[in-house]
């Protein structure tokens, strides 16, 4: 490996490390059911959509205007006994910072506001980015998720 490929190699990996730890809150807001719907009750799998580093809950899942992924499974015949759920946290640059741990246990927080894991027996995520790492803490912290 030359010396340049080293240098950006170590500069990529602290700008990974430095943007994970100005890492914002999960949004009570934004962070939402797509189903149930208000008086539906829980099926028994839950589907969790957690957006990536610089995306959000309604951009990173959205293929086209008329194309939003979690919206896609709902028509999907063999998605019709799962509920979507998805969680959104802002952008590293536009709120407080904080640490991956902090942000797992924002979700943490927010997931069982919204009765994520009390109300479903199976819980699968679908990650992008830095949302597999923020899961990924969030199951070790909460090993009895796992």
């Amino acid at each position: 490996m030359s010396k340049s490929t080293q240098v950006l190699a170590v500069v990529g990996c602290w700008l990974a490390t430095a943007l994970c730890a100005i890492t914002p809150a999960f949004s009570s807001t934004n962070s939402h059911y797509e189903r149930p719907g208000k008086g539906e009750h829980y099926k028994d799998r839950v589907i969790v959509f957690v957006h990536g580093l610089f995306g959000n809950e309604d951009e990173t899942w959205r293929y086209s205007p008329g194309v939003y992924w979690p919206k896609l499974l709902l028509t999907d015949e063999a998605f019709k006994e799962t509920d979507i759920y998805v969680a959104d946290y802002e952008s590293p640059f536009l709120g407080n910072t904080m640490t991956a741990s902090e942000v797992a246990e924002s979700l943490n927080s927010r997931l069982e506001s919204d009765n994520v894991f009390s109300g479903h027996r199976e819980v699968i995520f679908v990650c992008h980015s830095l949302g597999g790492i923020i899961v990924q803490q969030l199951l070790l912290t909460h090993r009895e998720y796992a």
